[in-house]
């Protein structure tokens, strides 16, 4: 007996968030209304991919739900389960595997960077990606490179992620920074030398001039680093 595998085509829908409507006698129409109309309600654009065996679900309906199964939003591969409602009660439930894909525009490096360069808009360019299987969320805002510099290197063409931004480094290894000390109405200075690359707020070691002794000092701005009592 010879056996014929028949693989499911699937129905690709593209649209921006809709608001649900009643039920139109298409399954899979309506399933998209209710997913966009609720848990994708966020303004970003998804690709929602439904099995065509959908279309043998129940046409004659008077409104249908759909609930994930699991806490997770949908996203990716994902089940849901969709409940079919007439006469004021469920007379049908279907559990069904759809993909969902989230499309975003993100920040893509046009060029290297390198670990610990200082980030900035010129260094990227704004363009349309999926994004769905990114662990690490993307950066969609210029915006957000303001203070800070890569965590680490990035090849052209990289999406930037939160992972790859850190806080800039205002004192590098090597600057000559000023040694404030104070006490009440006691302030001392010194001369130092960076031991450390260091953000605003960071404690880094630093070298005294006059005693060569190394301490810990907290970075003020690019030319002072403070000691703390």
């Amino acid at each position: 007996m010879i056996r014929t595998l028949l693989l499911p085509t699937l129905l690709c829908l593209m649209l921006l968030p809709v608001a649900f409507t009643d039920a139109s006698g298409s399954p899979a129409s309506d399933i998209e209304q209710q997913l966009r109309a609720g848990m994708l309600q966020d303004g970003n654009e998804y690709l929602i991919t439904i099995p065509a065996f959908a279309s043998s679900l129940p046409s004659v309906y008077d409104s249908l739900k759909v609930e994930p199964l699991g806490d997770a939003r949908p996203l990716g591969s994902c089940w849901v389960k969709v409940y079919f409602f007439k006469n004021n009660g469920i007379f049908q439930t279907a559990n069904l595997n759809l993909q969902v894909n989230l499309f975003q525009k993100v920040l893509v490096a046009r060029e290297t960077i390198k670990k610990g360069q200082d980030l900035a808009p010129e260094l990227f360019d704004v363009a349309r990606r999926e994004v769905t299987s990114l662990a690490d969320p993307p950066i969609t805002s210029p915006r957000e490179l303001d203070g800070k510099s890569a965590a680490r290197a990035m090849v052209a063409g990289r999406t930037l992620t939160q992972s790859f931004l850190q806080k800039q480094e205002i004192v590098k290894r090597g600057d000559a920074v000023s040694i404030e000390y104070s006490s009440g109405s006691i302030k001392i200075t010194a001369s130092g030398e960076a031991k450390e690359s260091g953000y605003q707020g960071e404690t880094i070691k630093v070298k005294n001039m006059s005693s060569s002794r190394i301490i810990s000092a907290v970075v003020q701005d690019e030319k002072t680093v403070k000691i703390n009592k």
